[in-house]
């Protein structure tokens, strides 16, 4: 069914699930500007009536359409619309959104030298941008930085082919951003978790082919929280053990999510039940011994890179 999607407005087929007992519906997205996505049926009131979400429409043009392009489909409800913004795939600058248009042609390119076509009303999202005119501008400067070339142009496309420049950037990026061998482990420290850590996360993590980092939070250190800001941001993802049930565990639990980053979440089966926050709407790893962690986190951990 043609309706108008619920972040650009351009016309898009939008599909409906009817609300379940407990299970709220959905509406499933395609539109050529923004990709394929599913949001919620209060997702979608809540872009078009609030006006600071509405303001942000372009970026969950952005988000959506990269997802749905080079990762999967997302599904939009209500607290992930407040926390996009904040995700590190969000870019924060004009150097930032250059370097989007740069991947895009990239990884669109099927050889060196292909030229990928940029249709400007359809593809600003591709570069978070907030319409087709600073689309056409970051397409432009990157040319004058000769990192792209551009082939042939009208009014409202242009093919552009990557430089030798333009490759060696490419391949910078993603040495920087994309291949994070790094997992940050989020857990009490003590002797009582020593063992935790090395027989369980830290062995399940290593033989699922990245590098654990525990940071000892050590008493009166007043900077401990910028340098675990930093490392989550440089981690591929997070193993939160909520088993002590420490205030510092959910921060930084939190504040990987604001990121887009996934969270194993574990515990302690018979310490479940006394955790602080209500986490229950996210899937845990409930063990008995470290040896059940380890054995049902390496596998939680390999099925994301099925």
């Amino acid at each position: 069914m043609e309706e108008k999607c619920f972040l650009c407005g351009k016309t898009a087929r939008v599909e409906s699930t009817t609300c379940q007992s407990n299970a709220e519906g959905t509406h499933k997205v395609v539109c050529e500007r923004c990709g394929t996505y599913h949001i919620t049926e209060s997702a979608s009131e809540a872009v078009q009536d609030d006006p600071e979400l509405e303001k942000k429409r372009w970026i969950f043009a952005g988000y959506t359409r990269e997802h749905s392009e080079f990762v999967r489909p997302v599904r939009l409800d209500t607290p992930s619309l407040h926390q996009i913004p904040f995700s590190s795939e969000v870019p924060r600058d004009v150097s930032e959104k250059m370097d989007k248009v740069l991947s895009y042609i990239a990884r669109k390119s099927e050889f060196a030298g292909h030229a990928v076509c940029l249709v400007f009303d359809n593809d600003y999202p591709v570069a978070f941008a907030r319409d087709r005119r600073e689309l056409d501008y970051f397409a432009r400067c990157l040319c004058g930085m000769s990192i792209l070339q551009m082939d042939i142009t009208n009014n409202n496309f242009a093919k552009f082919t990557l430089t030798p420049g333009g490759w060696q950037r490419y391949e910078i990026l993603k040495k920087s951003r994309l291949l994070s061998k790094q997992a940050f482990v989020a857990m009490a420290s003590g002797e009582k978790m020593k063992d935790v850590f090395q027989n369980g996360i830290s062995k399940a993590i290593v033989e699922a082919g990245y590098e654990p980092l525990l940071i000892e939070i050590e008493e009166h250190n007043e900077r401990i929280c910028d340098r675990i800001i930093a490392e989550i941001r440089r981690s591929k993802f997070v193993v939160a053990d909520v088993t002590c049930h420490r205030p510092n565990v959910y921060f930084e639990a939190g504040f990987a999510m604001g990121l887009n980053l996934e969270v194993f979440f574990t515990c302690r089966e018979d310490a479940f039940d006394q955790r602080h926050f209500d986490t229950s709407q996210y899937k845990h790893t409930l063990w008995k011994t470290p040896e059940d962690l380890y054995t049902s986190l390496l596998w939680r951990i390999k099925a994301r890179n099925l």
